[in-house]
């Protein structure tokens, strides 16, 4: 699996500008937040400071610029299960790294298996599970109802319509 085609995926439900009151990352673009823009530190459009502007003149190629880097290259998702690299970085990008390996851990540890510390960390332990194909099927399952968001709905369309999904797409 790579970047380009996890980030199509993303960008067919980030595809854009969302200024959602129950958001807690506040306005959003292309799946980068300002909550999210701020902890970075990136000013984008070079005024000296991080706001709302700053979301508003991002491109999607700035977007996927920035999740690439925090969300995809620092989390190793090449040497993830294609299917799971979808989902884990859809999932970090929406709930942030720790929360999405907390999520991920806790699927895995939902089945058959050597259970894992739920610490949000992407270790050796977590890294050893998540290669076990045999549980990669349920536990891709699981992780859209662990998220703890409002959207959980959400989560399975989008799951059930990743590529090569054996419920969709």
């Amino acid at each position: 699996m790579s970047f380009e085609q996890a980030d199509k995926f993303r960008m067919r439900w980030e595809g854009g500008l969302s200024d959602d009151a129950a958001d807690p990352g506040g306005i959003t673009n292309y799946g980068v937040s300002l909550r999210f823009l701020r902890s970075l530190g990136h000013d984008v459009d070079g005024d000296g400071d991080i706001d709302a502007d700053d979301i508003r003149c991002l491109t999607p190629a700035g977007a996927a610029l920035i999740l690439r880097q925090e969300f995809w290259t620092c989390q190793d998702l090449d040497s993830f299960p294609p299917l799971l690299a979808i989902a884990h970085y859809d999932a970090s990008v929406n709930c942030g790294r720790g929360r999405a390996v907390r999520c991920l851990q806790a699927a895995c540890n939902a089945f058959d298996g050597p259970k894992i510390d739920e610490d949000g960390r992407l270790g050796p332990k977590t890294r050893s599970r998540i290669a076990d194909p045999a549980s990669m099927t349920s536990s891709l399952r699981c992780v859209s109802f662990r998220s703890g968001r409002r959207s959980t709905s959400v989560w399975c369309r989008r799951l059930q319509s990743s590529p090569n999904s054996s419920t969709g797409g």
